[in-house]
C-alpha cells in the first residue's frame, strides 16, 4: 500500500436494490486500509435530499459486494467515480459499521451496537471501552464477549 494513500474514500454511490427499477442514491464511507465498507446510509425519499436511512445487514451486504467485486477499480480510482479520498470521517459518519458473523454492527467511540433486523435499528451491545477502536479491534472485541464464561 502506498504511504500516501488515505485511510477513507468517501462520497455519493448510486445502487439498484433488489424490487427497484432505478438507481437509489446512498453515501459511503470505505476504509482503504481495511478494504471495507464501514458505512451506508440510504436516500429513504427521493424528493427529500436529507431522508437518508441506516441500511438493512442484506442491503449493507449488496453494497459491499457491489463495491468490492462490481467495482473493484474504484479502490485505485475514487476520483474516477465522483469519490473522494480523505483522512477523516464526513460529519455524516459519527460510527463504523461492518459485518462479522452474519451481523451487522457499528461502533463509535465509547460503544458497540448490533443491528436488530426486526426493529430496523442498532441497539446498544456493549461500552468497548478502547480508546481508539477500530474494525479490527472491534471484531477481536465482540470475539472476547462472545466467549466470556
Amino acid at each position: 500500500m502506498p504511504l500516501n494513500q488515505p485511510k477513507f474514500i468517501v462520497g455519493d454511490w448510486s445502487h439498484i436494490f433488489e424490487g427497484e427499477k432505478s438507481d437509489r442514491p446512498t453515501r459511503i464511507v470505505i476504509d482503504v486500509h481495511a478494504n471495507k465498507l464501514i458505512q451506508l446510509e440510504i436516500l429513504a425519499d427521493r424528493d427529500i435530499s436529507d431522508s437518508y436511512r441506516l441500511p438493512t445487514r442484506l442491503e449493507f451486504e449488496d453494497v459491499a459486494d457491489s463495491i468490492f467485486h462490481s467495482n473493484s477499480e474504484l479502490i485505485d480510482c475514487p476520483t474516477d467515480y465522483g469519490l473522494v479520498p480523505t483522512d477523516s470521517l464526513p460529519e455524516w459518519a459519527p460510527y463504523t459499521s461492518f459485518i462479522h458473523d452474519d451481523d451487522l454492527w457499528s461502533f463509535d467511540g465509547d460503544e458497540l451496537a448490533i443491528w436488530e433486523e426486526e426493529e430496523g435499528e442498532f441497539h446498544y451491545h456493549a461500552n468497548h471501552g478502547l480508546s481508539e477502536p477500530t474494525v479490527e479491534s472491534m471484531i477481536r472485541f465482540i470475539e472476547q464477549i462472545r466467549h466470556k464464561p
